[in-house]
């Protein structure tokens, strides 16, 4: 099972489907691009973004942590993590749905049982400060870093000051808190999905609805062989 990484709110989920400007999420009632949440490459070595993602499938939940809740982020499974890139941003709102693109984040990426995984810690307003438990020297949210209000695509001109490559991979067991923010706001979990056939996601089955409230570890989803995949998720 992947776990929940964060306490707080499910406000979206499911699988990314192709579109024609390249994968596309939704949340809530507005689609975003999956380069537009994660970030651009960090040219480190063909590590960041997956390589062709509209032809293999991911599926993704959204996770906003109320003010006063527990604000730290778990690994929601055991991983290889091999990459962090750090988006200056704004601090937007976190029930503003254009913060979810434009806001103060930071994208770890790596490796998981089936492929790519990246967990991206969204700042809020008065909330842009996140740490990461295995580079506690990294700091957000200081003045400088932002580069243009337009995030999305900040760092054309090669390789980014904000990227750092983890050589060797950095190993995080399931559960393991891997960072915080200084207050609540909200977690995007992007994974990679094993081969369901012309079906997009077979593999996948939820145990979080949309609205839902979830604690800390306890499942999201379950991600099988298509052909293992049975049964209902337990508590």
């Amino acid at each position: 099972d992947l776990l929940a990484p964060c306490d707080g709110i499910v406000t979206a989920r499911g699988v990314v489907e192709p579109g024609a400007q390249g994968s596309v999420l939704k949340v809530k009632a507005r689609r975003y691009g999956l380069r537009s949440i994660l970030g651009p490459g960090s040219g480190l070595a063909g590590r960041g973004l997956p390589a062709s993602p509209a032809r293999r499938a991911f599926g993704y939940t959204v996770i906003r942590i109320p003010a006063g809740a527990y604000h730290r982020f778990h690994a929601p499974c055991d991983a290889l993590l091999d990459s962090r890139l750090h988006i200056p941003g704004d601090l937007l709102p976190g029930s503003c749905e254009d913060g979810v693109w434009a806001n103060e984040r930071v994208r770890l990426s790596g490796r998981w049982e089936h492929g790519y995984l990246a967990l991206v810690a969204v700042g809020s307003t008065g909330r842009g400060s996140i740490r990461v438990s295995c580079e506690p020297q990294l700091e957000t949210n200081l003045a400088g870093q932002t580069p243009g209000r337009d995030t999305r695509h900040p760092y054309r001109s090669g390789l980014s000051p904000y990227a750092r490559a983890y050589a060797p991979a950095v190993p995080v067991a399931i559960g393991e808190e891997v960072g915080h923010f200084r207050c609540g706001s909200t977690v995007v979990l992007v994974f990679e999905l094993p081969d369901g056939g012309e079906e997009a996601g077979a593999a996948l089955r939820w145990c979080a609805e949309e609205g839902q409230r979830i604690r800390t570890r306890e499942s999201i989803c379950r991600v099988r062989s298509p052909l293992k995949l049975k049964g209902d998720c337990v508590d």
